[in-house]
């Protein structure tokens, strides 16, 4: 049968500054290569491993919670990663040059590594999400190719008026659940109350080279907030795929 590898995972991260957000933009981006077999239905591809490792610490509360999980199963629609269950159809659109209308991207290249123009591409019935996703299903089944997916994430803490005494710590793993590459990277934001925000502390690194922080002295451990650790239901719209 047809088979999915996840030939390369590599991330990039600027800082992300406003008047309300405090953070980096992370984009990792995810090289998925489709190898037909004609003789066999399509295929769909290994689910999105997006595990992340928060620490919250909250200083004027002496509070720490912990959170961990493949936030992928947990919220495969949130408007960070809602961008993978619409890979078909945004690959479509992106060789259209339609204009994207959701965080990260998704093209569709040839074996050859050259990207796939529109008129190669299977004529859809109607203009909807859920025809053009069959029509980059029936490409890739027929032909084979490589379908890049990157994700944004804008991880920041918000600004508030008044400041917060905070320390986020957040460690990501991203790949497949496929196997094959994975990438890592840490994030580590601390804010304050008495300091401008120049004065703050932000550290966005490749690897793991720190991995929690220790409950301090006088502190306690909370249950992580429901916002973090809730799940939402996957109510896909037509064309959508998890």
């Amino acid at each position: 049968m047809g088979r999915w590898t996840c030939d390369s995972v590599y991330g990039r991260f600027r800082p992300l500054d406003s008047d309300t957000e405090f953070g980096s933009n992370i984009k990792v981006s995810f090289k998925m290569t489709y190898h037909p077999s004609l003789l066999r239905s399509f295929v769909e591809t290994p689910e999105l491993d997006w595990h992340e490792k928060t620490v919250f610490i909250d200083h004027d509360e002496r509070t720490r919670w912990v959170f961990e999980h493949n936030m992928y199963s947990l919220k495969p629609l949130s408007a960070t990663l809602k961008i993978w269950p619409s890979r078909y159809f945004s690959a479509y659109d992106h060789a259209r040059k339609a204009i994207p209308t959701m965080l990260g991207s998704s093209r569709l290249f040839d074996k050859k590594g050259h990207p796939v123009p529109l008129q190669d591409l299977p004529k859809p019935k109607n203009d909807s999400n859920y025809e053009k996703t069959r029509s980059v299903q029936k490409y890739l089944k027929e032909n084979g190719g490589t379908i890049f997916i990157e994700i944004e994430d804008r991880a920041n803490l918000s600004i508030i008026e008044g400041g917060r005494n905070v320390e986020r710590l957040i460690l990501f793993t991203c790949g497949s659940m496929g196997g094959g590459a994975k990438f890592t990277a840490m994030q580590h934001i601390r804010t304050y109350k008495e300091l401008p925000k120049s004065r703050w502390a932000r550290e966005t690194k490749r690897g793991l080279p720190r991995i929690d922080i220790p409950l301090p002295q006088g502190y306690r451990d909370v249950v992580a907030p429901k916002s973090i650790s809730q799940g939402m239901p996957p109510l896909c719209l037509l064309g959508e795929v998890l």
